[in-house]
């Protein structure tokens, strides 16, 4: 007894100790020897700190003092006032009613009518399916697109309300449906035991973090989301659909565009957070998806606690302000995961619908072809056994009607996944030769495919290429001791503003604590069949990577979130499980510090956006760089240009400012970037070939942006002395010209150069 008492405290004493002293070290180089230190003494954190104290304050007594009947619409009183004020309640609103119109198609395939996960699973699958179809007949246009998924939406909805399939589902929240998605009775957040307080406490965290990144979004339109994201309008619409070449070099413009393709209804509203607020709403799929997830494996109030422990990891809460695919990837791998749990319970089905989330996360992001097809092949692997004795007991391979009737819906959902993955690599095929660019394409390249003009090979990239043994071992220990306390070197500036926090490393130091008291975390061998060589792969692509991003982990904290509270679920209640509990508050916490402090965009960590009370209900943000251009002195080439959101431009100017055109605009670094093709500015042939692939209309370039003696300054003045570039417009040393690739030298020509080399504003020197 008393042996068992000693480990006890030994274990309290070091799970204390390894918490805090990560805590106090990740604080010492963030805080006081890093950036974080001068962003949390900003005008703009304290007002944001304030007012998430306020609103919190008032969420936690809506849920713990209010009655039932008011708790809800008080909660969307206050909470949609916040959204109001902060310019996002309408493109929530909106984005919100695109998933729900998504759902409700996905509710109308097969007979299963009341999971909400695979009616959005089945949902995007159809909708993918129908704007590729139609791209390919010539109808793929973003109007005809639209009409065509209201009219099947409005359809579905009538008949699920005819059906009372809607109100089936709210019943079924509060006793288990056939069959469906309910795993258990009870619910975490209808718990009325003697836990209330605490779990009003995590729903409170939960609804803060939703907040804070619902009210920063419109400020936060980052780097990726302006290079691909939120354009789908002007790179997946030429007229007839997804299918046309729009004349784009960069790598990202021929990524496997599922997200993209899912949303084009979206892309065309003027705010860019109509599109990315869609995240919004996934990133709540997400944590649902986990909790079922989570609950397969521990008790329901444990994994309540689990999906509050995950709302604090930035590098999942922080994705949903961007329109990246990470989010969506996410969910569909955390669908992916239950399902192939449920198939091991016997589910009927349940191997389709993780088969059609495993396809259609390759939909979605190039590298959930490695990462996806790791999980879902050792998720199989590990049920091949089981699945041969069930097999046995139930008569053999013969294949049996009823065993197909059974199976029915998630063959279904097999079928549609494969046809919208079909879809969307098939635009990629037609464009590039192969049918999954990024590093992939040297892969594809061995198997035989040819990449087309102007393409060039990816390479896997190998950051230890050049270094021995001893050095890259070196460097990765590095890099991984910066992922678990502190990332900070620059090769580890995605990893900032996408960190896991001090998440991983708690559930480490826990599992090796409670290893001390006998439990393993090893009880489901499935899972950790699962997570093991997962876990591996990623270690590699750590020390692999040349540029490493924290999204890249996003999977990896939630396997090992889910691992451990297992572990600590069958820990009994003492000493340990309090400190247990202690530890993964302040984790919790700082968490929720680094979130509000970070995230994925540029602007970095300005708080919330600038609170309005009378507003249209969103922020423009096209006409936001409309008056940006004017007052630059380049408002007069931006409404030449928006004449026709079709016309195609190259800008030689900056990468992201230059995006904003109101137009189908490629930057000079797309070309010559490392995802682009330099050979292709090697020589002016080369290039005026490239225009004439591109059918690019016109070329802009920025004022300042090129020096004297630059390739582009070379290359654009030999282009308008042989008349392949005129000068149409000139603003203040901005110039906008028009593309001729059968022009020719003139006299005419020259003294165009002349008066180019006159009006165009280069850089100091």
């Amino acid at each position: 007894m008393g042996n068992t008492k000693e480990k006890e405290w030994l274990s309290v004493v070091l799970l204390t100790i390894a918490v805090l002293g990560a805590l106090f070290f990740s604080i010492d180089r963030l805080f006081f020897h890093g950036i974080l230190g001068a962003c949390i003494r900003l005008s703009e954190t304290h007002e944001m700190a304030l007012e998430l104290m306020i609103l919190g304050m008032i969420i936690f007594f809506l849920l713990t003092f209010t009655p039932g009947k008011w708790k809800s619409g008080g909660l969307l009183l206050f909470f949609s006032g916040f959204l109001w004020i902060h310019r996002i309640l309408i493109p929530i609103l909106v984005s919100g009613c695109y998933l729900a119109v998504i759902c409700f198609i996905g509710m109308n395939i097969g007979r299963e009518k009341l999971g909400l996960l695979r009616n959005f699973l089945k949902g995007s699958a159809v909708v993918i399916t129908l704007f590729c179809v139609m791209s390919a007949v010539g109808i793929g246009s973003i109007p005809w697109l639209s009409t065509a998924v209201l009219a099947a939406g409005s359809v579905a909805a009538i008949r699920c309300w005819r059906g009372k399939w809607v109100w089936s589902a709210r019943v079924s929240l509060k006793r288990p449906a056939a069959g469906g998605e309910s795993c258990k009775q009870d619910s975490f957040l209808r718990d009325t035991s003697q836990n209330q307080i605490v779990q009003n406490l995590g729903l409170t965290f939960v609804l803060l973090i939703l907040a804070l990144q619902a009210g920063r979004m419109n400020g936060a339109i980052d780097f990726d989301s302006l290079w691909y994201g939120v354009r789908g309008s002007k790179i997946l619409d030429m007229g007839k659909g997804i299918y046309e070449n729009p004349g784009m070099i960069g790598i990202v413009y021929t990524y496997s565009k599922g997200l993209e393709t899912l949303t084009l209804p979206l892309s065309v509203l003027p705010s860019f957070s109509f599109q990315i607020s869609f995240n919004w709403w996934l990133l709540i799929l997400t944590l649902y998806g986990v909790y079922r997830t989570a609950s397969h494996m521990m008790s329901l109030k444990m994994a309540g606690y689990l999906t509050v422990f995950l709302s604090a990891v930035p590098a999942i809460t922080n994705m949903s302000i961007t329109a990246k695919t990470d989010i969506i990837t996410l969910l569909f791998q955390v669908v992916m995961i239950e399902e192939l749990i449920r198939t091991r319970k016997g589910e009927a089905g349940a191997l389709g619908y993780a088969t059609g989330a495993f396809l259609l996360s390759w939909t979605m992001k190039p590298t959930a072809l490695l990462f996806s097809s790791a999980v879902f092949g050792m998720g199989v692997l590990g049920n091949l056994g089981l699945w041969q004795q069930r097999w046995r007991m139930a008569g053999g391979w013969r294949l049996k009607t009823e065993n197909f009737t059974e199976n029915r819906d998630g063959v279904i959902c097999v079928a549609l996944a494969l046809a919208a993955l079909m879809g969307i690599w098939a635009r990629t095929l037609l464009i590039t030769g192969i049918p999954v660019t990024s590093v992939f394409s040297s892969i594809f390249t061995r198997m035989g495919f040819t990449l087309k003009y102007p393409f060039s090979v990816q390479t896997i990239p190998n950051a230890g290429e050049s270094l021995g043994l001893t050095a890259w071992l070196s460097e990765g220990m590095k890099r991984l001791l910066e992922l678990l306390f502190a990332p900070t070197s620059g090769e580890m500036l995605h990893v900032f503003v996408a960190w896991g926090a001090l998440s991983l490393w708690f559930v480490i130091a826990l599992l090796c604590v409670l290893k001390l008291q006998g439990i393993s975390g090893q009880s489901n061998r499935y899972f950790f069949w699962i997570l093991l060589p997962f876990t591996a792969g990623n270690l590699l692509s750590l020390l692999m990577l040349t540029q490493v991003d924290g999204n890249y982990f996003e999977l990896l904290y939630v396997l090992w979130g889910i691992w451990g509270f297992a572990a600590l679920d069958q820990l009994k209640p003492g000493h340990l499980k309090k400190t247990a509990y202690g530890m993964a508050v302040v984790v919790i916490c700082y968490g929720g510090l680094i979130t509000g402090l970070t995230n994925w965009s540029q602007s970095g960590c300005q708080g919330l956006f600038p609170a309005k009370m009378i507003h249209r209900g969103y922020y423009d943000h096209e006409l936001a760089a409309r008056d940006r251009f004017a007052a630059e002195g380049k408002g007069e080439i931006w409404n030449f240009l928006a004449a026709d959101s079709r016309t195609r431009v190259i800008a030689i100017g900056r990468h992201t400012e230059s995006l904003y055109l109101p137009c189908c605009v490629q930057t000079y670094e797309d070309v010559t970037g490392s995802q682009g093709n330099v050979m292709l500015v090697k020589t002016m042939a080369n290039f005026v070939e490239f225009l004439d692939y591109a059918k690019t209309d016109y070329i802009y370039i920025e004022a300042g942006y090129m020096a004297e003696g630059e390739r582009a300054d070379i290359l654009t003045c030999d282009l308008v002395e042989y008349g392949i570039l005129t000068p149409v417009c000139y603003e203040n040393g901005n110039v906008l010209a028009r593309v001729d690739v059968h022009g020719e030298k003139t006299e005419e020509s020259e003294e165009k150069l002349v008066e180019f080399k006159q009006n165009r504003r280069l850089q100091q020197p």
